[in-house]
Parts: structure tokens; C-alpha cells; sequence
């Protein structure tokens, strides 16, 4: 009869809690641990063939299920994408002329201030006294909107940061970037890391199970 998961996941928890407790330190335990090796090696081999006896056919099911629900998704996604674009083009340009008519506002008021402290000066008043003018506020695009649904969409902003000299960044903020080991292995197995004194070169040892 064929084991089920269940069974290889019971049958290899000695081995398992053996594996655990080894220390090698003799030719015995060095063997033990060989054939300890060997054992396990074979239960995840065995727990690998039913997993895909077993999840395979769900999985295809699952991604046949899913589809057109992905596909209605990415479509509805790439159009909210588009009107975000839209409107974000709307909107920063009512920001930029409500920021250019704030600062010719701006221009008057300082103006008037500025005469109206002159005009202080002049008689010998106290500069103090003098009630300056504020410049009432050009509204920006409203940051929210209640759509026809009768929900409101609202609007944050965020800073959005683009690398233009990525020989400086690296150079002031390494830390910022990742390291990628599979390029560094391939770099290293074409010679290019061989002498280098900001790279360690070690070895270790990869079995593998043959007959």
C-alpha cells in the first residue's frame, strides 16, 4: 500500500530526532551521521513525489479558476492606472496656477504692508501699531471628491525619489543597496573575485548521494 504524507512525516521523526541530537565526533558518529543523511535524504524525496501527485492538480485548478478573474483584474488595474495619470495631470497643473496666483496675491499684500509701514514711519507712529494685511488662500484641486457612488476618493501626496548618479549613492549610502549573491557566485566562478582584499574566498564541502 502507498504511504500517504502523513506517514513519511511519522516515520522519519526518529531519524529526524537523531539528526538532532548527533555530535560528530568520531569515525562511528561521522558514519551515522552518513547514513542519517542518506535516510533523510530519502523521506524528502518521497515527501516530494506526493507533493506533487497530490497539490499538482490543485494548483492546475487553481490557476485555471483564476484566470479571468486575474485577467478582469490586471485590466481593471491598468484603467484605474490611466485615470490616476489623468488626473494627477489635472491636478498639478490647478496646483501650479493656484501657487502662481497665491504668490501675485502674496505680492500685493506685501506691498500694501510695505506702504502702510512707510505711511507709519512718516507721521511717527509706532511700526508696531500698524495692522498688516494677510493674504487670503487659493485653493489647490480639492483632495477630496465624493464620486457618484456616494464614496469620496481622496488624494495624499508622497515623494517619489529617482537615482540620477548611482556611482555617488553607492558611495555615500552603501547601505541602501542589496547585495546580489547570485552575481557575486557568478563573478566568482569566472575568476574576477580571485586576489581581491574586500572579498573572502572559503570553502565548504556539498554532498551528494549516489547507488
Amino acid at each position: 500500500m502507498q504511504e500517504t504524507a502523513v506517514d513519511v512525516f511519522e516515520a522519519s521523526k526518529a531519524v529526524i530526532e537523531q539528526a538532532n541530537s548527533l555530535t560528530v565526533q568520531g569515525q562511528a558518529a561521522r558514519k551515522q551521521a552518513a547514513d542519517l543523511w542518506d535516510a533523510l535524504r530519502a523521506f524528502r524525496k518521497q515527501a516530494e513525489a506526493q507533493k506533487e501527485d497530490v497539490c499538482r492538480p490543485l494548483k492546475t485548478a487553481w490557476e485555471e479558476a483564476k484566470r479571468p478573474f486575474d485577467e478582469f483584474v490586471k485590466e481593471c488595474k491598468g484603467h484605474e492606472d490611466a485615470l490616476s495619470k489623468k488626473m494627477g495631470e489635472w491636478d498639478r497643473e490647478q496646483d501650479r496656477l493656484a501657487k502662481i496666483e497665491q504668490a501675485k496675491i502674496q505680492s500685493k499684500i506685501d506691498a500694501q504692508n510695505a506702504r502702510a509701514i512707510a505711511k507709519a514711519e512718516a507721521k511717527g507712529k509706532d511700526v508696531a501699531e500698524v495692522v498688516l494685511k494677510a493674504a487670503p488662500i487659493v485653493q489647490a484641486p480639492a483632495k477630496s471628491i465624493e464620486t457618484q457612488a456616494g464614496t469620496k476618493q481622496t488624494r495624499t501626496t508622497r515623494k517619489v525619489y529617482t537615482v540620477k548618479n548611482t556611482a555617488t549613492l553607492m558611495r555615500d549610502l552603501p547601505q541602501i543597496f542589496d547585495l546580489n549573491q547570485v552575481k557575486l557566485n557568478k563573478l566568482g566562478a569566472a575568476g574576477m573575485l580571485d586576489g581581491r582584499a574586500d572579498v573572502e574566498i572559503t570553502e565548504e564541502y556539498i554532498y551528494a548521494q549516489r547507488g
